[in-house]
Order: C-alpha cells, then sequence, then structure tokens
C-alpha cells in the first residue's frame, strides 16, 4: 500500500529528470537504452569492489571474468585489471582530504590512457542537484571522455529506508520500485535506485541493463582492509593514513536512521531482484554476505 511519504519520494525523484533534461540540452549524454545495448556483451556483470579478496582470485578467475563483462567503482583504477566500464562520483568529504579532487582527480587520470575506451557513468548528488558542471572531477572526465561519459540520476529510496524498521519494511520500499519500473529487468530509466552504499546503485544498474547474472567480487565486509592497502603510491598513503583500521566493515552497521545495514539491504536487494529474474551471487564465501548469498557457480570450482 501507497503511504503519504511514498508519494513525496516519488515527486522528488520525477522533479530531477528535469534536471537531467537540462544536461541533455547542454549536450551532455544521459544514460538510456542505447548506451546500454552498447556496452552489454554478455548476459553475466562482475561487479569489482575494493575488497581484500579480490587479492585472492587466481588467473583462471581473471580469464573467466575476462569473459564477461565488469564494472568497476570508487578506487577501483588502483588495480591493473581494465573493466567492461566504470561508475564514478564526485569526491567529496568534508571530514577526510584523502577525497579532495586534487588528490583523486589526479590518481584517476594517470590512468587515463588504459581507460580511454571504457564507457564511465556519473553519478552523484552534484548530478540531482543540478550542479554538475561546478564538479572538478566531473569536468576532468568530460573534457577527455566526452564521447564515453554518461550522466545517471540516482533515485534515492533513503526516505523510505529511514521510515523501515524492519525487513518487511524495506521490502515494502523494494517492491514499490519494482512495480513502478525502476527496478524492472532491461529497462533504463535515467534515475538509478541507491541506497546506503554505492553497490546497491551498481546492482540495480546491472538489472536495469538486462543482465541475468550479477555477482559481487571484492564486496566482503569484514573489515576495513582494500586490495590495494600495500601499494605505496600518494593516494594509498593518504587513503591509509585516514582509515582506521577496524575489525568490521562500516557498511555492516546500522547509520543515518536507517532500519537496515548495507548488508542487510544489499541481501534484501538481492532478493527482489531476483522477481526479475536476475540472480545475485558472490565470488567468494569469505564474504560477510554468505551464506544469505551464494558463490556464483562461475567460482564454486576455486572455493
Amino acid at each position: 500500500m501507497l503511504k503519504k511519504y511514498h508519494f513525496k519520494l516519488i515527486k522528488k525523484n520525477l522533479l530531477r529528470y528535469s534536471i537531467l533534461l537540462r544536461y541533455k540540452r547542454r549536450g551532455i549524454k544521459i544514460i538510456d537504452n542505447k548506451w546500454a545495448n552498447n556496452v552489454k556483451t554478455s548476459n553475466r556483470l562482475f561487479i569489482l569492489g575494493s575488497g581484500p579478496s579480490i587479492n585472492d582470485l587466481s588467473e583462471n578467475d581473471w580469464s573467466i571474468i575476462r569473459r564477461h563483462d565488469s564494472v568497476g567503482f570508487n578506487c577501483w583504477w588502483l588495480h591493473d585489471f581494465i573493466p567492461t566500464f566504470y561508475v564514478a562520483q564526485e569526491i567529496y568529504d568534508k571530514n577526510s582530504s584523502a577525497f579532495k579532487n586534487d588528490i583523486m582527480t589526479n590518481a584517476y587520470l594517470s590512468r587515463q590512457e588504459d581507460y580511454s575506451n571504457v564507457p564511465v557513468v556519473f553519478r552523484g548528488s552534484v548530478v540531482n542537484d543540478g550542479t554538475l558542471e561546478h564538479c572538478a572531477f566531473f569536468m576532468a572526465l568530460y573534457s577527455t571522455k566526452t564521447n564515453n561519459l554518461v550522466v545517471s540520476g540516482e533515485l534515492s529510496w533513503n526516505a523510505i529506508a529511514r521510515k523501515a524498521r524492519t525487513k518487511d519494511d524495506v521490502r515494502e520500499a523494494l517492491e514499490l520500485m519494482r512495480k513502478t519500473g525502476w527496478l524492472r529487468k532491461g529497462k533504463i530509466t535515467g534515475q538509478i535506485p541507491k541506497a546506503i552504499a554505492s553497490v546497491t546503485f551498481i546492482m540495480a544498474l546491472g538489472c536495469q541493463m538486462g543482465y541475468d547474472e550479477i555477482i559481487l567480487c571484492g564486496i566482503d565486509m569484514n573489515n576495513s582492509n582494500h586490495f590495494y592497502n600495500g601499494q605505496q603510491v600518494e593516494i594509498v598513503r593518504t587513503l591509509r593514513s585516514e582509515i582506521e583500521t577496524v575489525n568490521t566493515h562500516p557498511h555492516a552497521h546500522r547509520k543515518h536512521g536507517f532500519g537496515l545495514s548495507a548488508k542487510e539491504t544489499i541481501i534484501e536487494l538481492g532478493k527482489c531482484l531476483s522477481k526479475e529474474d536476475v540472480k545475485v551471487t558472490l565470488q567468494s564465501r569469505t564474504s560477510a554476505l554468505w551464506p544469505c548469498i551464494e558463490v556464483s557457480d562461475v567460482f564454486l570450482g576455486s572455493q
């Protein structure tokens, strides 16, 4: 049953379509089905996260990933493997110098040659609030990747998640988005659902792009370690100096008044996507998401 705050959420996000149209009129490409059809080459999508289990992938594992589509995000460009496409966002954290535009932008652009033919989806609050062209990271990407860069709005279902206090509440929110077409397999809406963690956005994007299986790699959520911790480059040293090593991953906890943690939300999103015939699986049993989410058949032989 639709509730009052559901209508507020729908109205708010419908208004954001007008912002996307203004970008389009200025020549900035908006994500659509044509873009998805050009990028998508397989029925499997490997989401490449930054967890340390990435370092456990064998050469055979990487050969499997190369035969399918893959997407990198956040600091994936610190890895040698070049994904099929990349999801970027504005770099801003007022409490952390590690996320200053100059450090992160320069670090990413140092891989410009390697990523010259890699399509990029740019997302984040600067897209939704109409200030995209004031974002230094976006402008740096736009100046070098005009033909390979698209912008995506975010359908924020945080308003629903904040109201949710149980898994049933979150399931209701997900079902609402599925029935209204925002979690419809093979249908790009321009507004991609996202809550709490970036991986939820990419899972929803994978559904909209029409993948049959979405495989979470390096989404470990056990602690704050990353595959790149041992690298001796400026950005890694800066990140390492500002991230306190803890025994649990920050997304394993509930925060910002949400009814569920990111870990729990990912699990529930996976269940929702299964109704659209999209199977969500894992790379490794070492992930905190296992056994709620099973390991993909493609990796079972290496477990």
